[in-house]
Parts: C-alpha cells; sequence; structure tokens
C-alpha cells in the first residue's frame, strides 16, 4: 500500500502539475490565424513488454504570412483527431511572429480541457494515492505482543436454531458467533468477539496447540474479521500474520509475532501442510498428519453462514483495492484522451 500510495501520489501531482502548466498559459496575444498545409506526419510506435503499442504523431505544417512562408516542425498546442499529409488546418499567432504559431484549436477550447483534465489527474490521483499511503503508514507495526489473545466470547453461547430457510428467518448476530464457536470446538480456531465485530483466528493463545504447530512449521496467522453491515450481511476481512518460533521462559518453542507484522486484508488463500513419519514398535507410523489452511477456515465460516442465511460484503480494504483499479482503468482512458488531444 505505501509504494502503491507513493506511485499515484507522484503521478498525480507530477502529470497533474504539467498539464495545469499548459492548460493555463497565457495565449492572450495569439490573436492572428492562418491556413496552414500539414506537409509532414512523424509517426512513432512503440510497443511495450506486454505487446501492448502507444502511437504518437508528430505535425510539420507550412503557411504563407504576408507573402512570406513558414514552416513549423512539431507545431505545439492542442488538436483533436487526426490529421493526414495535405490536410489544411488553422494555426493562431502573435501578430508579426508566425514562427510561434500553435494549433488554433488550443484557443477553441483544448487549452481548456487540458486544465481541466490536469486538475482532475491532480485531485484523483494525488487525493487517492495520499489516502492509499496514509493507511499503508498505518498499518505498520513495529511490535507485537508474544502471542495473539482474543477476548473470547463472553456470556452463554445460544443454542443452535436450525438452519435459516427451516426456521423462516436469516439468524441474529448473536447466533452466528454461538455457531461459530460450536464450528470451531476442538480445533485449533477460537473465535474472539468485540463489540459489534467477531474474528475466527487459529488459536495460539492456546498452549496445548504450540507444539503441534511448532513441529507443522506454522509461519502464518490466519484470521477472518466479520462486521454487520446491513440485514444478513457482513463485511468479511482476511488477514495473514507472520510468525516466529522463538524459546519461552521454561525454555518451549512459543509462536511470536516478528518486529513488524505483514499484514494483507482482504480475500487471502494459504495453506500449511506436513506429514511425520516414524519407527515404532509396530513398524513405520505416522504421527503428525495435519493439514491447516486458510481455506479450511473459509469452509467453515462458509458452512456457517450459510445455515445462518447470511451473506458477505467487500471490507474496507477490499473496496480500496477495488477503487484502485477502477482509478487505474480511468487513468488510462484519461491517458488515450490526452494523447489524442495533444
Amino acid at each position: 500500500m505505501i509504494i502503491v500510495g507513493s506511485v499515484f501520489l507522484a503521478v498525480g501531482l507530477i502529470v497533474g502539475a504539467i498539464l495545469v502548466v499548459l492548460g493555463s498559459t497565457d495565449y492572450s496575444d495569439y490573436t492572428a490565424r492562418a491556413n496552414a498545409t500539414v506537409v509532414n506526419v512523424d509517426v512513432d510506435t512503440r510497443r511495450d513488454s506486454q505487446g501492448r503499442t502507444s502511437t504518437t504523431r508528430d505535425y510539420d505544417v507550412r503557411f504563407t504570412v504576408d507573402g512570406r512562408g513558414v514552416r513549423i516542425d512539431g507545431i505545439g498546442g492542442v488538436h483533436f483527431g487526426e490529421q493526414n499529409t495535405g490536410d489544411v488546418v488553422a494555426v493562431a499567432f502573435p501578430p508579426g511572429e508566425p514562427e510561434k504559431a500553435i494549433w488554433a484549436s488550443t484557443l477553441e477550447g483544448g487549452q481548456r480541457i487540458l486544465l481541466f483534465v490536469g486538475l482532475g489527474v491532480g485531485l484523483l490521483f494525488g487525493g487517492l494515492g495520499a489516502v492509499i499511503l496514509i493507511l499503508g503508514l498505518r498499518r505498520r507495526s513495529t511490535s507485537a505482543p508474544p502471542v495473539e489473545v482474543g477476548a473470547g466470547v463472553a456470556g452463554a453461547v445460544l443454542a443452535d436454531p436450525g438452519a435459516a430457510e427451516e426456521i423462516g428467518r436469516p439468524w441474529t448476530f448473536d447466533e452466528i458467533v454461538g455457531g461459530l464457536v460450536r464450528s470451531t470446538s476442538g480445533s485449533p480456531y477460537t473465535v474472539d468477539r468485540s463489540g459489534d465485530s467477531v474474528t475466527v483466528r487459529i488459536n495460539l493463545a492456546d498452549t496445548s496447540w504450540w507444539s503441534l504447530l511448532q513441529r507443522q512449521g506454522l509461519r502464518k496467522s490466519y484470521s477472518t474479521t466479520l462486521t454487520p453491515v446491513g440485514e444478513s450481511k457482513l463485511a468479511r476481512s482476511d488477514s495473514e500474520h507472520e510468525l516466529v518460533w522463538a524459546a519461552g521462559p521454561n525454555g518451549q518453542l512459543v509462536p511470536v509475532a516478528g518486529g513488524r507484522i505483514s499484514t494483507s486484508g482482504g480475500r487471502s488463500w494459504s495453506v500449511e501442510s506436513e506429514q511425520i513419519w516414524s519407527l515404532g514398535p509396530s513398524g513405520v507410523e505416522k504421527v503428525v498428519d495435519y493439514r491447516l489452511d486458510s481455506g479450511e477456515l473459509q469452509a467453515l465460516i462458509r458452512t456457517t453462514l450459510k445455515r445462518a442465511g447470511w451473506s458477505t460484503v467487500l471490507d474496507a480494504q477490499s473496496r480500496i483495492g477495488l477503487w484502485v483499479a477502477i482509478v487505474a482503468a480511468l487513468g488510462a482512458v484519461v491517458a488515450v484522451v490526452v494523447l489524442l488531444v495533444s
């Protein structure tokens, strides 16, 4: 997020500033007009590493003023559409200075388009970049507790009311919390409720799981947070936290969050799996065979929510990612427009 935010901010400020400067140039003394003939079109087509092509065109024009022939190579300003050799176009220049000629369309709305596009690019990309950059900086952490300890679920866990389609109504949020608690019973997952949100995560606070998780080489902690945002709808955020194993006070290896926690919000999928065999009295035996993955956690939650008659929507970070993609697409369109009118 920090890198993406910085890139968007730089693009917004630099490109926006250039376009605003071009769109704010004073052409008040460009009062003379003449009809010019396009005498040459320099076409430059380039292909990037992904096979996409981009084409730019520079136009050379020639016209006559007071019996004197004038040629402008690579005439500046803003024009609309494409011209071919031999086309007659209008140019503007200060009286007595035809060598400064530009496209007349610059003074007929073209310059204003550049100004508005520059302001739009600066505000859109710069503002979005600043927001993403701030969010990225806020997500950085330099310290972390030894294990992730949740608050658990206070009070009695509500009984299973039956499938929503059978009882004719969706579950309440409290009933969903109860369903998640029952679904994770006897597993290395825990359900923690905080206000109007509930988080299902690997239970790193339960020492009975540490030995198994350490032997499995677990290096990521998975969690999913659900928050009601509407009628029978939950905002969902999946996260992964990097872990290291360190010696505790009694010499036992315990899971510890690294100096910096790497978190990816939105929807994530990851797998940790290990099988360990040993030679025993009965021959070769499998002593560890456990699969712990984020897909298992997602399946557990999905099954509970389906039974409850609830659905999930994008969380705030996922919506930001979606808007980033939309803005990137709009930026490409803007770039094409700028190329066409410049």
